[in-house]
């Protein structure tokens, strides 16, 4: 075999592996949070002397505990809107966990491969990332309450609502 054919089998073996892989890991978003929703649910957390399921992931867990919520929000919304197991997996796979996370927020029904395909192609999300000090914090956290934002699970829901309702009003009056 010439190094080249051997550099090229080697390459599709490290390929073969890395699919197997992803296909392990859009497993596990789906289970983690099928157990973290049961744990949750049943407050399995109390039993193991955690004071709340934040606690525990962030004790116990590789990832944060908004990670751990936002797997919840994606199993529970997949069971809501009546997708299987297996129909969650293909669509990780095809489409990537974020990406269906974020369409799946904005389903009141369930959608088909092409259909999720649409919609995801028609995101055009930005984030922005910035700091702030504990009291800007608290007081962002006020105001963005005042405009409809929620705590739940110990985490800020609606948020990004809310800011964009807060920034219309102010250009409205600025205007």
């Amino acid at each position: 075999m010439s190094k080249t054919q051997v550099g090229r089998q080697y390459a599709g073996e490290l390929l073969d592996r890395l699919i197997e892989l992803d296909a392990t890991i859009s497993a596990a978003y789906f289970d983690l949070g099928r157990i973290l929703s049961a744990i949750e649910h049943s407050k399995l957390y109390d039993i193991l002397d955690y004071s709340s399921l934040g606690h525990l992931i962030d004790e116990e867990l590789s990832f944060t505990p908004a990670t751990g919520f936002k797997y919840m929000r994606v199993f529970r919304k997949l069971r809501q809107l009546k997708y299987t197991k297996q129909e969650a997996l293909s669509l990780f796979q095809d489409h990537s966990f974020t990406r269906v996370s974020d369409v799946l927020s904005t389903l009141t029904t369930k959608v088909g491969t092409r259909a999720m395909a649409t919609r995801i192609a028609g995101l055009d999300q930005h984030q922005i990332n910035f700091t702030l000090t504990e009291s800007e914090y608290t007081e962002l956290v006020s105001v963005l309450k005042s405009r409809g934002a929620i705590v739940e699970h110990g985490r800020l829901q609606h948020s990004t609502d809310a800011l964009l309702s807060l920034i219309r009003n102010n250009f409205r009056q600025a205007a």
